[in-house]
């Protein structure tokens, strides 16, 4: 079982998320997908979100977070909906 464990309650932390920078309201759903393919993070999308991202084209590939699970339950990194199942796409990588 993996897990990512991180105290979210200390004031530091709190702090932190309050004012970390998410998709500006001026950029569309597209453009920050783009910017996050750039950058090469990895990319959570929903359902609606996945059939309209082309993974292939950007370098990325759909790839099990948690071994044994396809989707993992998040935030969708195109719509920002909360607590959908999500499929996870990670950077090709070049051998």
């Amino acid at each position: 079982m993996a897990a990512i464990l991180r105290d979210w309650s200390t004031m530091g932390n709190r702090l932190r998320a309050a004012f970390a920078r998410g998709k500006p309201q001026t950029l569309t759903a597209g453009s920050w997908l783009a910017d996050l393919a750039a950058l090469r993070k990895c990319i959570t999308l929903c359902r609606l979100c996945r059939n309209r991202w082309n993974a292939k084209a950007n370098g990325y590939e759909q790839r099990e977070a948690v071994p044994g699970h396809a989707e993992l339950i998040g935030e969708c990194d195109g719509c920002k909906a909360r607590a959908t199942m999500c499929a996870t796409y990670f950077p090709k990588e070049k051998h």
